[in-house]
């Protein structure tokens, strides 16, 4: 299971979620001592991750039925090729994509739900909008659930949307715990680092499904494996003994 790349995707994602998707962090109801005020945001970030991991399982069963069926090379190939086109296309064409009228649909029933939890400091509440949340559309979670999809189980799939989302966390509690950690300024200088992100995982997705044999970037898939050990058995290709 990739646990690195989850970590990496999900740490550099939530710099992106610090400059646009930290408002609601922002926004949550402080509680009246320390401890609360701690335990109440590890709550939320740990809805979030449940979000995730659930998200994994769907993705993750996805990508087990495109295993069995032995697409999943060209599905790895074509998710990267996506956001390759993805990041190529002009900004306006990029808007017409996000507002497709499900997305803005779905987001603002997600943000309707999450608002009147925000001035409710109680754990339960705090863990319900780290829930929701994670519903939120987001580019670097939709690269988490291409990589869940690579995966070539259902609990592969959920464990690399948990790492992914524990990836976010350190940036997510610096944010809350110091909010001016990250200014303005800081906040363009990583927006301006996102598409490059973006473009190195696009191109890690079009290695993973060529498989090159390449540890950890580009390796053998299981299908192949067993396509390999076929061959071996069944005497084919391998140079003749003398």
């Amino acid at each position: 299971m990739d646990v690195l790349p989850a970590i990496l995707l999900g740490f550099f994602g939530s710099l992106h979620c610090v400059g646009m998707c930290g408002a609601i962090a922002l926004t949550l109801a402080t509680p009246a001592t320390n401890a609360k005020y701690i335990i109440g945001r590890l709550l939320y970030n740990i809805g979030r991750v449940t979000t995730y991991t659930f998200l994994g399982v769907l993705f993750g069963s996805i990508g087990t039925v495109a295993n069995v069926a032995g697409i999943q090379q060209w599905l790895s190939i074509s998710i990267g090729a996506a956001i390759l086109i993805y990041l190529l296309l002009p900004r306006t064409y990029k808007n017409s994509v996000v507002s497709i009228p499900i997305v803005t649909t779905l987001v603002s029933r997600i943000k309707s739900g999450i608002a009147p939890l925000l001035s409710n400091s109680r754990y339960g509440m705090q863990y319900a909008i780290g829930l929701l949340n994670g519903f939120l559309p987001c580019g670097f979670v939709y690269m988490g659930l291409a990589g869940a999809l690579q995966q070539t189980t259902v609990t592969q799939g959920a464990m690399f949307m948990m790492f992914f989302g524990l990836g976010t966390i350190p940036a997510m509690l610096t944010l809350t715990f110091s909010q001016r950690f990250f200014s303005f300024q800081k906040q363009l200088h990583i927006r301006k680092l996102i598409p490059i992100g973006a473009a190195l995982m696009a191109v890690l997705f079009i290695l993973r499904g060529l498989a090159l044999g390449i540890p950890y970037i580009s390796p053998i898939l299981p299908a192949n494996v067993e396509v390999l050990s076929d061959i071996k058995q069944d005497g084919h290709c391998l140079p003749t003994q003398k």
